[in-house]
């Protein structure tokens, strides 16, 4: 004849909510935000006039809005508002829009959920506890589950675009990119010095042959 705790599952349930809006939140900041185009990258003969905490104030700057739109944020966003619109036909409740959980009605929330109906929550929590536990936490078919694969996901391929500190500039594709500029900046910085040399070779050679010809011009010069 035990009672069902009803409102530590609720409370539980609203701790979800609370994480999982703050992911929402940590995700949409970088995807809105605004580039500031007043503070490009540093060189290191600028890095070299000035002191550390302007160094870092500095980049601080120049790093915002370099995720703005970012495609595999926004993936993963989008995959995240659909696991919490996906229909488990295991599940009695089949999804959380059964249990008065629903995304915030606000656009610009960028798909946050709330509990919409109180007291539907806890009538499902109090008439079928297991079931509503289930919707969240089961193994194959919960939406935690769902949400860790969506997340572990994106973070591979951040992992594969931007690499680790410990990854090789080989193995990720940010790295080969950067590679591949040095390379050519090499390159180019060979060119230039060819080209330097052969108009050097080319002056002095043109330098040679004027004062040869003023030379030779001296001879037939008159003397008085």
């Amino acid at each position: 004849s035990s009672e069902v705790d009803t409102d530590a599952i609720y409370e539980k349930i609203k701790s979800f909510i609370t994480m999982y809006n703050d992911l929402v939140d940590s995700l949409n900041k970088p995807l809105k935000e605004k580039q500031n185009l007043n503070y490009p990258p540093l060189t290191d003969a600028q890095k070299a006039e000035m002191t550390e905490d302007q160094i870092k104030k500095w980049e601080e700057m120049a790093k915002q809005g370099l995720l703005r739109n970012d495609s595999i944020l926004s993936n993963v966003l989008s995959e995240m508002r659909n696991i919490i619109y996906t229909v488990n036909d295991n599940n009695k409740f089949k999804g959380l829009f059964n249990i008065g959980i629903t995304t915030t009605s606000k656009y610009s929330d960028g798909g946050k959920i709330e509990i919409k109906d109180e007291q539907k929550l806890k009538d499902a929590i109090a008439s079928d506890p297991e079931s509503v536990v289930k919707l969240f936490t089961d193994i194959e078919n919960g939406i935690i589950a769902k949400l860790r694969k969506a997340t572990d996901s994106a973070s591979k391929q951040i992992d594969k675009k931007a690499g680790k500190s410990t990854s090789g500039e080989s193995t990720y594709s940010l790295g080969r990119t950067i590679r591949s500029l040095n390379d050519q900046i090499d390159n180019w910085k060979k060119r230039l010095k060819d080209i330097e040399e052969r108009y050097y070779k080319q002056f002095t050679r043109m330098e040679e042959a004027i004062n040869k010809a003023n030379a030779q011009a001296g001879l037939f010069m008159p003397s008085f």
